[in-house]
C-alpha cells in the first residue's frame, strides 16, 4: 500500500504542470491511441502529430519551430495534445528540483521507448511518439490527486463556478462531494480511458445545451472547440448516482484510438522544407500504417522502423 499525498501539498503541482511556453508548431490533426497492459501495469501511448507546420511561414517562426523539432527528436519527453495549454515539458520538470516529490514520481515512470518524423497519408509532415507509462495503477492515482488538487484550488478561488457555465448550487454540492471522497477522475477500463465528472442529470441536459450553443459558434467563427472534440471521441455514456462516466476512444484491435482535429490550423509545407534544408532526411522513415499499426505489430515496443 503506497501513501497518498496530502491534497493540499499538491495544490502547487498543478499550475507547474501547465507552465510552459506557447506553442511554436501545430497541426491539425492528431490520433492518440492507448493500450494497457494488465499483467504489466503499463500504459503504451502513441501520440502522431499529422500535418505539423509553423503558425506562419516567417523566418522567425520556422526557426522556432525547428528548435521545437530539434528537441522532440533528440527524445526530450516534449508532448503535446492539439495546443497550448495542453503541452507539458516532463524533462523540464523533471529537472525542476523545487517540484513536489508526487511530480518527480509520477515522471519516472513515463519512458520514452521511440520518436521518429515521417510523411502521413495526405502526404504531410508527421512525428510519433511511443511513450510507456509504468505502475499505471500508481501513475493513474497520482495524477487523479492533482486533477483534486487543481479542482480544490478551483473551488476555493471561485473559479470553479466562472469556467463552468451550468455550475449551481446542486452541481457544486455535487463537486464537493466528489473532491472530498476522493474520487477518481480517470480510470482505464480495458484499453479506454474513462473520464469521471460529478454531474446530476439536470446538470447533464444543461451541459450538453450549452456546449452544443458554443460548438456552434465556434463553427461559425472558425474555431476549433475542444469540448466538441471530447464529444467526438466518447464511445458510451453512463450516469448513475451524480457522476458522469465516458469512456473514451473507439476500440480496434487490442487499443483504443482517439481522434483529434482542429479546424483552424492550414497545413503548409514550408516547415517541412526548411528541414529538409537543415538536414531532416525520411529515406528510411516508417510508413503511416507502420505507425498507425505500432501497438497491434509490436506489443514489446520496439520500433517500427
Amino acid at each position: 500500500m503506497h501513501a497518498r499525498p496530502s491534497t493540499l501539498a499538491l495544490l502547487p503541482c498543478c499550475a507547474a504542470l501547465l507552465l510552459v511556453a506557447g506553442c511554436d508548431i501545430e497541426f491539425p490533426d492528431q490520433q492518440v491511441r492507448l493500450q494497457h497492459d494488465v499483467e504489466a501495469d503499463s500504459l503504451e501511448l502513441i501520440l502522431s502529430y499529422e500535418g505539423v507546420c509553423t503558425p506562419s511561414s516567417s523566418a522567425e517562426d520556422l526557426r522556432d519551430g525547428a528548435q521545437v523539432a530539434d528537441r522532440i527528436l533528440a527524445g526530450r519527453r516534449e508532448l503535446m495534445l492539439l495546443d497550448w495549454p495542453f503541452l507539458w515539458d516532463l524533462d523540464e520538470l523533471a529537472e525542476d528540483e523545487d517540484q513536489p516529490a508526487a511530480i518527480h514520481a509520477l515522471i519516472q515512470r513515463v519512458e520514452l521507448v521511440d520518436v521518429g518524423a515521417y510523411m502521413d497519408q495526405k502526404g504531410r509532415l508527421a512525428c510519433f511518439q511511443h511513450f510507456r507509462l509504468s505502475s499505471i495503477e500508481d501513475t493513474l492515482s497520482t495524477a487523479n490527486e492533482l486533477i483534486t488538487a487543481g479542482v480544490q484550488l478551483a473551488m476555493l478561488t471561485g473559479e470553479l463556478a466562472d469556467e463552468i457555465p451550468w455550475m449551481d448550487r446542486g452541481e457544486q454540492a455535487l463537486w464537493g462531494k466528489f473532491v472530498a471522497a476522493r474520487e477518481p477522475w480517470i480510470e482505464l477500463d480495458s484499453h479506454q480511458l474513462v473520464a469521471r465528472i460529478p454531474m446530476s442529470a439536470r446538470g447533464a441536459a444543461r451541459a450538453l445545451e450549452l456546449t452544443t450553443q458554443e460548438a456552434l459558434k465556434d463553427e461559425e467563427r472558425g474555431e476549433s472547440n475542444p469540448v466538441q472534440m471530447l464529444l467526438a471521441n466518447i464511445d458510451q455514456i453512463e450516469l448513475a448516482q451524480g457522476v458522469a462516466r465516458l469512456q473514451l476512444g473507439a476500440l480496434a484491435g487490442g487499443q483504443s484510438v482517439l481522434r483529434l482535429r482542429r479546424g483552424d490550423v492550414e497545413y503548409s509545407p514550408a516547415f517541412h522544407d526548411h528541414l529538409r534544408q537543415r538536414g531532416l532526411d525520411l529515406a528510411d522513415a516508417p510508413s503511416a500504417e507502420e505507425v498507425r499499426n505500432l501497438l497491434l505489430r509490436d506489443p514489446e515496443g520496439s520500433s517500427p522502423r
